[in-house]
């Protein structure tokens, strides 16, 4: 089995559905939640607000991951 670090993102997101791996959303979290920070931090100009709407939305995509 491929090692998920490099695995894309694509697998990774398969193999986290198909098994709830939680590791493999610490990868995505990893891989991602910088930019989505730089973005929130643009929209909502306060670093506290956006370092929130970072948590929140990787909250609602591990709930809503199996949709």
């Amino acid at each position: 089995m491929q090692a998920l670090t490099e695995m894309t993102d694509e697998t990774l997101l398969k193999h986290i559905k198909q098994r709830g791996d939680k590791k493999g959303f610490a990868i995505l979290y990893q891989r991602y939640a910088h930019l989505l920070f730089g973005w929130c931090l643009r929209y909502l100009k306060n670093q506290e607000a956006s370092e929130d709407a970072v948590m929140d939305i990787m909250e609602q995509l591990i709930q809503n991951l199996h949709r």
